[in-house]
């Protein structure tokens, strides 16, 4: 009798469908910047807010289109990113891609000589739990400002996206 109810709640539980991975997920990042000098960021308790589209086009490669603004600036980044599972429903992730923006008002720094725009380069590193339909990620970003003002920080992150499958 055990070894029927035992065969039976396996069959079951095996039956029904556990996505690891989803198609596409629309969701929001929150992040805190960090200044790795502390004239790179004005005012670092401010937060920055992100909204994410985020596309799978294999099981574990990925983009990430996300639009952001910050206190003093709106920005719009691409990013390609790798995911892998550690165990069921986590997984890492790794990613690198490139950011455009511009400054809400005159730039902080006084002495620059160019318009409001800076565009430049990002990272991302983090872990992922994917419970249908909801992903729930923790990661960092460093990002360097190439044009627009010699700056790196780093974002630390918490995201949540609605999954489709």
């Amino acid at each position: 009798m055990k070894k029927t109810i035992f065969v039976s709640l396996f069959l079951l539980l095996g039956s029904i469908p556990i996505y690891s991975q989803y198609v596409a997920g629309i969701g929001t990042y929150v992040s805190s910047p960090l200044a790795v000098n502390s004239k790179d960021i004005t005012n670092p308790d401010h937060f920055v807010y992100e909204v994410s589209l985020k596309a799978f086009t294999t099981a574990s490669h990925c983009f990430d289109i996300i639009g952001g603004f910050g206190k003093e600036y709106y920005n719009f980044t691409l990013m390609g990113e790798v995911h892998n599972p550690i165990a069921y429903p986590f997984d890492w992730y790794l990613g690198f891609g490139g950011h455009v923006g511009s400054w809400k008002k005159a730039h902080w720094n006084d002495n620059a000589k160019h318009d409001n725009t800076f565009a430049g380069l990002d990272g991302t590193f983090g872990l992922q739990c994917t419970l249908a339909p909801i992903a729930i990620s923790i990661g960092v970003r460093p990002v360097y400002n190439l044009y627009g003002g010699d700056q790196f920080y780093w974002l630390k992150q918490i995201g949540l996206h609605i999954c489709f499958y």
